[in-house]
């Protein structure tokens, strides 16, 4: 075997172990995030025996979906998004709550919260969901 496929070789290897570990890291995190998402739940009482899910879609009028972490439907559809950060912001969330607006707008049995449990709010993220208070008659906290 030549000199240049032996270091092809290795290359490739190394190339897939690089991959392995950063697939292993990615699940951990996934891993962590739902832990995290149904301890929280569990700690605040909103269990499965409570009419409580996890991880609920809601179809948008605007053909959008908003994946809450935490929802219920009894006689109003409740939700909640749970937050663990530093900082909560950016264009992701800044999304999360642009889809919170259109649901609180468009379905007047919604209500719902977000529920910030480590870190400071970025400020931006902070006056949108402020802006979102009074959006529906049962309202977002």
């Amino acid at each position: 075997m030549s000199n240049d496929e032996q270091m092809r070789r290795r290359a490739v290897e190394r190339a897939r172990k690089e991959q392995r570990e950063r697939t292993a890291q990615g699940r951990k995190s996934n891993d962590i995030g739902r832990w995290f998402h149904l301890g929280i739940a569990e700690i605040r009482g909103e269990t499965r025996e409570r009419g409580w899910q996890s991880q609920r879609t809601v179809k948008l009028p605007s053909g959008r979906e908003r994946i809450h972490d935490g929802a219920r439907s009894l006689k109003d559809h409740e939700f909640r998004e749970y937050k663990n950060a530093q900082a909560v912001g950016g264009k992701f969330v800044m999304e999360q709550i642009s889809k919170e607006r259109e649901h609180l707008q468009t379905d007047p049995k919604a209500k719902g919260a977000w529920v910030v449990v480590r870190g400071p709010r970025t400020r931006r993220p902070d006056e949108s969901t402020r802006s979102l208070n009074g959006t529906s008659k049962t309202g977002f906290s």
